[in-house]
């Protein structure tokens, strides 16, 4: 059955949907929740729309492992670790609440809180969480040194700030005028993007749909959205008995792959 274009003037809203096979034909429009896998679009629904997208370059700085040795012709004692942090400013939005966002990396994976962007075979990994506030998006950069120097290295990342379209409040349902469609008063305006599934062609986001996450034999191994392996942590000095092991199965992650 061809899916249907019905407006309820009295209730204030439209919807696109498939009829039910049986019940109120007109079910989906009145009653959305209850018919969410019938529906195309519904003016009472939560769309979310882009309210900033930019590019952020990052220059993460080169850390030395900070060193410490000591001996005597008995014994010797070797210290090499050290955490260093860093807050960055990605983006002011000044949108007056802590929006919904979206950070990814090269590639498209999204920045996960604590996913580690960059990782020697020393065992220094750089780790970013990204954490939005009532007017910036920020990142805060965690540097886990291991028992080598970490290089410098440039970053870009895509900053997608997210939000529910606010209504207009002028009773239109739907309008088009001067090359512009708004509908549901404001809750689509062709003038801004919004989240969506990927097209043909295009370079999607990737959001984690399933674990990426496990822990077996006292190490963790974290799988970032594009199926890479980003890092067993303590697995760094070869299967030598000198440090325990990743011994799960986990090695590939289910991703959804959006577009603005």
């Amino acid at each position: 059955m061809a899916a249907v274009f019905d407006i309820d003037g009295v209730g204030g809203r439209f919807a696109m949907y498939d009829e039910p096979p049986s019940g109120p034909s007109d079910a989906p429009l009145t009653n959305p929740l209850a018919h969410l896998d019938r529906i195309k679009i519904h003016s009472s629904l939560a769309y979310l729309q882009v309210a900033a997208e930019v590019d952020v370059p990052i220059s993460h700085p080169y850390v030395a492992r900070p060193g410490s040795a000591w001996s005597w012709s008995t014994w010797s004692f070797d210290w090499y670790p050290a955490v260093y942090q860093w807050d960055h400013l990605l983006f002011t939005h000044n949108l007056g609440y802590v929006p919904f966002c979206l950070v990814t990396v090269t590639g498209g994976a999204a920045v996960e809180p604590g996913i580690p962007v960059q990782a020697t075979a020393q065992g220094g990994t750089r780790f970013l969480t990204v954490y939005a506030t009532a007017t910036q998006i920020r990142a805060i950069e965690r540097v886990d040194t291991g028992n080598g120097d970490i290089p410098a290295i440039n970053i870009n990342y895509k900053v997608l700030v997210l939000r529910q379209p606010a209504s207009l409040g002028n009773g239109v349902l739907f309008d088009a005028t001067s090359g512009r469609v708004t509908a549901g008063q404001g809750w689509f305006d062709s003038d801004y993007h919004y989240l969506r599934a990927v097209a043909a062609g295009e370079s999607p986001f990737f959001l984690v749909g399933s674990q990426n996450i496990d822990t077996r034999g006292g190490v963790t191994r974290m799988i970032d959205p594009l199926g890479g392996i980003s890092h067993d942590f303590d697995q760094t000095h070869g299967n030598d008995g000198s440090r325990p092991y990743y011994t799960g199965t986990l090695s590939s992650v289910t991703s959804i792959s959006v577009q603005r």
